[in-house]
């Protein structure tokens, strides 16, 4: 009965190990921080990248608040947006634009990099965003990667439909980063089964 019970202890913890439970991804992105390249500013209206994680939508705002950011006429641009902590990333959500009623700009071309220190990227998408021109509300696009683990998320425009490029929104989801190493896991168990045996000898000794 003493064995069935030790190999049903070693059974659960191998399982717990091959088989680790992850949380649900949450959005991490919503107002932090965001730096980048540069944006358009007529003079009378301003399109800052800090928008892509205000959590607005849809082209919606007023002369210096609007909810997008838009790059100068023609130009490539990129945003990074600084998570605040190391996290295993695994989904983005990007919503484009098309500048309210004109209908004249819009991201193409994209890629998204992803860092732990800000210096060193990994592309983790590379491709296409759709033309939303007319539509509303804006539609947003999904796209999913392998468990990354990174703290900055920097997307780049490359290529932009009309006179500029932009988005509405960055959503960067994800979860805590895994801490536990397997080598510490694997010392926890075998300390576990050690200490399992020696108090089950010393129980059969005593019986004896």
């Amino acid at each position: 009965m003493q064995k069935t019970s030790v190999l049903f202890l070693v059974l659960l913890l191998f399982s717990l190990f091959f088989l680790p439970i992850h949380a649900t991804p949450i959005l991490l992105s919503e107002g932090k921080s965001v730096t980048g390249s540069s944006y358009y500013n007529s003079g009378s209206e301003v399109f800052p990248y800090s928008k892509i994680v205000d959590g607005r939508y849809n082209d919606t705002g007023t002369g210096y608040d609007w909810s997008f950011w838009l790059t100068p006429n023609s130009s490539s641009a990129y945003a990074v947006i600084d998570l605040g902590n190391v996290y295993s990333l695994s989904r983005f959500e990007v919503q484009n634009t098309h500048n309210r009623v004109h209908n004249d700009r819009g991201t193409k071309d994209f890629r998204i990099s992803v860092s732990a220190d800000g210096i060193n990227y990994t592309s983790v998408v590379s491709t296409t965003l759709a033309a939303v021109w007319g539509l509303n509300p804006i539609p947003i696009e999904t796209f999913h990667i392998s468990s990354y683990q990174a703290r900055y998320v920097r997307f780049d425009i490359d290529t932009w439909y009309g006179n500029g490029g932009g988005i509405n929104e960055l959503s960067v989801y994800g979860e805590a980063a895994n801490v536990p190493e397997s080598e510490s896991l694997l010392l926890a168990l075998t300390g576990l089964l050690a200490t399992l045996g020696l108090k089950i000898s010393r129980k059969n000794s005593i019986k004896k």
